[in-house]
Formats: structure tokens, C-alpha cells, sequence
């Protein structure tokens, strides 16, 4: 198939990908293991393997998230004019405070 192209050049035997998606269904990733020896994947391990997907979607979701909050925090702490200089001023040297 399309996905696999590629993988024979690297050696590649046998692949089991699953996709990675955000809150809104959108395709953001893939999760991809393989191996360089003829395997067929047994329900065990592709249920393992999208369990790993499934939390990788959470910890996707959680990371958006904090990251849009801290977004958020930043325009609003600038649009106040409380700009965040003093989280910068703990990064200096006492010499430079």
C-alpha cells in the first residue's frame, strides 16, 4: 500500500500504523511500529498499539490546550501592559536585575 512506500528501502518487513487524531477528527500524526522480519500483527499488539495512539491523542489534546492558555495569558498580560518582563528578569544574572 501507499503508507508502506518507502519502508522496504529501509529494510522494512512489516508495519502497523494508527493514526493520531485531535478533538475535532482532524489527522495530526501516525504511530507507526514495524519490524525487519516477517510478522504478522496479532490482535494483542495492534490493540496495544492503539491504546498508545488513543493516549497519545489525550496528552495531544492536553498540550493544545496548555499551550493555547498560555497563549492566551501572554496577549492579555501584553494588551494590559503587564507584559510578562518579570518572568524574564528571573532568567538573568543578579548583575543584570
Amino acid at each position: 500500500s501507499w503508507v508502506a512506500q518507502g519502508f522496504a528501502e529501509l529494510g522494512v518487513s512489516s508495519l502497523c500504523a494508527s493514526p493520531i487524531h485531535d478533538r475535532d477528527g482532524l489527522l495530526v500524526g501516525a504511530l507507526l511500529a514495524h519490524t525487519f522480519e516477517p510478522h504478522t500483527w496479532p490482535e494483542n499488539e495492534q490493540m496495544l498499539i492503539g491504546t498508545v495512539t488513543g493516549m497519545l491523542c489525550v496528552v495531544s489534546e492536553e498540550t493544545e490546550l496548555t499551550l493555547l492558555t498560555e497563549i492566551r495569558d501572554l496577549l492579555q498580560a501584553q494588551s494590559t501592559g503587564t507584559a510578562a518582563a518579570a518572568d524574564h528578569t528571573e532568567d538573568k544574572p543578579d548583575t543584570e536585575k
